[in-house]
């Protein structure tokens, strides 16, 4: 389809330069393959102005009726006059001349301002999400933006999006073993309609978010992958560092999450994603390096986990080292601070100066183990969703590093993007906590009388405040 779409974009944009790029190839391939019916169900998760509307939306029917006329389409995104336009543009494509010489066999009997028939029967109605499809079957189901990415409504045109393709969409197919579905849109929500059909497994997942947070291999075509780097930007011709830096800047953390790092996260979540950074190998120690352990106790049987995190603080930006959890009664639980600082190296612990934590302090400073470092209690102030989001500017900033390969770091991430609605959330106390002492390591008027106005920093880190390497814009 790659030459395809090049004619129907010149056809639609004329005058305007054609940007090929490999999340373009990926596209193609992804659909080629619901046109070959090797596959039926597709979910496209792409940012804003990525020609996805015309590779997937105009570009892909025409393909598809060009070579089967007899195929019937519904087309379906968040208004009828949303619909109407993509509708032209489809019928500006197959009355080309380039388009009727290339497939003589596909010709219209009727045409509307929505809905197209072919002399084989075939077709494509082009409809808003929501609305009636009573009497109209199809071989083909795409769904371009089911709602809005601003207005208001959010809530019921989402909702009514969902059930409205769980009750009309799904059936429609005239035929269930050989009919596709495509939805393609911008992620806004967890339960926006990618998510609603996500959820339901057995769908192929296209996901290219503006920034890489991996390195990942994605399908161009049969056979062939391009590998992209973890912070690789999707399309730099058109959008790079500085382009998505800027948009960043004026859009919401959690919007741009959704929109174009497409994850999406629940209204009263706090942490995204991909703000979470990683690193290979544990970083070698410093001057000024600070080995930080952080505890959230507890010590009834049966009942709460008992969290030691443990990082790396250097200047601003935090290197976890490890994060130990366990259900423990006191004696062990005693044992297992002494055990852990030592074999960290910890320079300093920190614990939770209130309940079960003050009385550990106590205890621990009255008969302190061998090779036990300075203990330093700390007061919680406020709830702890307050205490996470006092902090948060430090992991959206991407000063917070978890190790590549570490059994223990997919469950820590859970439950930090998870907060506050998992079950658990020891991790993410003990978590705020370190960030909290971690942002007083890094403030340099620490230890310094007040007359002195400020330090000049000889040896700045070797990282930008996004965890990209120097050199590269953050964003």
């Amino acid at each position: 389809m790659r030459f395809f779409t090049r004619k129907v974009f010149n056809t639609l944009v004329p005058g305007s330069s054609y940007c090929a790029n490999w999340h373009l190839d990926s596209m193609g391939h992804y659909l080629t393959r619901i046109h070959k019916r090797e596959s039926r169900r597709l979910v496209i998760n792409v940012p804003p102005r990525h020609l996805k509307t015309i590779y997937a939306s105009i570009s892909f029917p025409a393909w598809v009726v060009g070579h089967n006329p007899g195929c019937r389409i519904i087309f379906a995104t968040y208004s009828m006059e949303r619909a109407a336009e993509v509708h032209r543009q489809f019928r500006a494509v197959i009355e080309s001349s380039w388009y009727q010489d290339l497939f003589p066999a596909m010709r219209a009997t009727k045409q509307t301002e929505t809905e197209l028939i072919t002399t084989a029967g075939g077709g494509l109605l082009a409809t808003s999400v929501g609305g009636p499809l009573t009497g109209y079957g199809a071989d083909l189901i795409i769904i371009d933006d089911p709602t809005k990415a601003e207005g208001p409504g959010q809530d019921v045109a989402r909702n009514r999006a969902n059930a409205w393709f769980s009750g009309s969409v799904v059936t429609r197919l005239n035929d269930q073993k050989t009919g596709a579905i495509v939805v393609v849109q911008q992620r806004l929500h967890a339960r926006d309609l990618s998510g609603h059909v996500l959820a339901k497994g057995e769908c192929d997942h296209l996901n290219l978010p503006a920034i890489a947070t991996a390195d990942v291999d994605i399908p161009i075509g049969p056979g062939k992958v391009f590998t992209r780097r973890k912070g690789d930007p999707l399309h730099p011709a058109r959008m790079g560092w500085t382009e998505i830096h800027d948009i960043a800047r004026f859009m919401e953390p959690a919007q741009f999450a959704a929109q174009y790092q497409q994850e999406p996260v629940l209204e009263d979540r706090i942490v995204v994603r991909s703000w979470v950074k990683f690193y290979d190998r544990p970083p070698a120690r410093r001057a000024g390096d600070r080995v930080v352990q952080s505890w959230d106790t507890a010590y009834t049987a049966g009942g709460d986990f008992s969290v030691c995190v443990t990082a790396v603080v250097r200047h601003s930006e935090i290197y976890v080292l490890n994060v130990f959890r366990d259900r423990l009664l006191y004696p062990d639980l005693r044992g297992k601070i002494a055990y852990l600082a030592v074999q960290h190296g910890a320079d300093v612990v920190l614990l939770e100066n209130f309940g079960a934590g003050a009385d550990l302090i106590a205890d621990l400073r009255r008969d302190q183990p061998a090779g036990m470092p300075r203990l330093v209690g700390q007061q919680p102030v406020g709830t702890k969703v307050a205490r996470l989001k006092a902090q948060v500017g430090k992991i959206a900033g991407g000063r917070l590093y978890l190790p590549t390969h570490a059994d223990w770091a997919e469950p820590f991430i859970e439950e930090l993007v998870g907060f506050p609605d998992d079950p658990h959330d020891d991790q993410v106390d003990a978590l705020s906590q370190l960030l909290k002492y971690a942002g007083r390591l890094d403030d340099p008027t620490r230890g310094i009388e007040l007359n002195v106005i400020s330090i000049p920093n000889d040896n700045p880190p070797p990282w930008t405040p996004r965890g990209h390497r120097m050199g590269r814009p953050g964003w």
